[in-house]
């Protein structure tokens, strides 16, 4: 399982014996699962692991796997030049900016930026500067994306910068007002303001998370994400990032401060899913009175419910075998709903064949074309 190996290098990348696992993880790859490691973005950080045993992998892949990773260098350096103008322009304007997900983590807990995964640039900036800020990027030829926005959202319209094909989001809150997990009092704009510090990015002032609010939202979203949308490759950099926060070497984590930072349900729930699982499968070590405080304070996630995600985690997102036949993201919502633990297991199978957000999915000449689509896929 090489995202499984290339998880445990990025948590200690001075140990041989990881190396060594990816040695071996190459040698038994599939297909599948190399192209799967890929289109998450992890090729750079392959290329690390073996670029001093070029031996060792085939003249082809090692040769990919160079290109992905200059690819990646100069993708991260046009990130780095967007982020620098949108920054500047805050600054100039007296607004302060706080760096969010990838473009922060990346430079401060990669050893390498470029190593991260991204698409786009998240900045956080205060609700009332924001209109002020997105006029200036328009006239600075940026243009808003076709994405059309939900009730009370918490970032504007992705806004393109058709030259550099940069994309970049403005955020005015970490997450959508009318989601579970804005209601968690570690996102609110004091807990915000309190567990941010004052950083540097390239010479200029910005603020960034603190570790432990970082792995919270980190968590958060990875779990919000799984749960509207197909299980896809760029779930797993979510992953790679909370790795990162816990690395060897890395500032001490405060796992004190964790608490206070998660007061819901939702929340806990999500940092207990990561956690577990990455302490599970033996890729960071989480001391069990952590992950017990973490059980026991949701009541969402009960043994089965965690014991049937982490199967899903393993199979389908990390080994890359997304299911073919339905919605991944059903798994989630009915295993994170309130309700009875046992109640919500044995239901799972009929939500999978007949999920709650569809309309008419009771309607019988519905499901008789479901029933024809999926005969058609089998023979396929």
């Amino acid at each position: 399982m090489i995202v499984r190996q290339l998880f445990g290098y990025a948590h200690a990348m001075g140990d041989p014996v990881r190396v060594a696992g990816i040695q071996r993880a190459l040698d038994r790859a599939t297909v599948q699962g190399l192209s799967w490691a890929l289109a998450a973005g992890l090729g750079p950080l392959l290329y690390r692991a073996i670029r001093d045993r070029p031996g060792t992998v085939s003249r082809e892949l090692y040769d990919r796997l160079l290109g992905a990773n200059l690819a990646a260098q100069v993708r991260h350096g046009e990130l780095i030049d967007a982020a620098l103008d949108v920054i500047e322009l805050c600054l100039a304007a007296g607004v302060p900016v706080t760096l969010l997900k990838g473009i922060s983590i990346s430079e401060q807990h990669y050893p390498e930026g470029h190593l991260r995964p991204m698409t786009d640039i998240d900045i956080l900036l205060p609700a009332d500067a924001f209109m002020s800020i997105e006029t200036q990027l328009l006239r600075r030829g940026y243009r808003r994306g076709p994405d059309t926005l939900g009730p009370d959202p918490h970032h504007g319209v992705p806004l393109v910068h058709p030259k550099r094909d940069v994309w970049l989001e403005l955020h005015t809150a970490l997450f959508q007002r009318n989601s579970i997990l804005a209601s968690n009092g570690g996102f609110n704009e004091h807990m915000l303001a309190s567990h941010s510090l004052e950083s540097t990015f390239h010479g200029l002032p910005v603020r960034r998370l603190s570790d432990e609010l970082q792995l919270a939202y980190v968590a958060s979203y990875w779990t919000q994400d799984l749960s509207d949308y197909r299980i896809h490759p760029s779930f797993l950099p979510p992953m790679l990032d909370a790795i990162r926060i816990l690395s060897v070497g890395s500032r001490r984590f405060n796992w004190d401060r964790l608490p206070e930072l998660l007061t819901n349900d939702m929340s806990r729930a999500s940092v207990y899913l990561l956690l577990s699982y990455l302490s599970r499968a033996g890729i960071v070590k989480v001391a069990d009175p952590v992950l017990s405080g973490l059980a026991l304070g949701q009541n969402l996630v009960s043994v089965a419910e965690r014991t049937l995600i982490h199967s899903f985690i393993e199979y389908s997102l990390v080994r890359g075998r997304p299911f073919r036949l339905f919605n991944s993201w059903h798994i989630w919502v009915n295993c994170l709903e309130p309700g009875n633990h046992l109640a919500k297991v044995l239901k799972l199978p009929w939500r999978v064949l007949f999920p709650p957000g569809y309309p008419h999915r009771y309607n019988a000449r519905r499901q008789l074309r479901r029933v024809a689509d999926l005969a058609r896929r089998l023979r396929g």
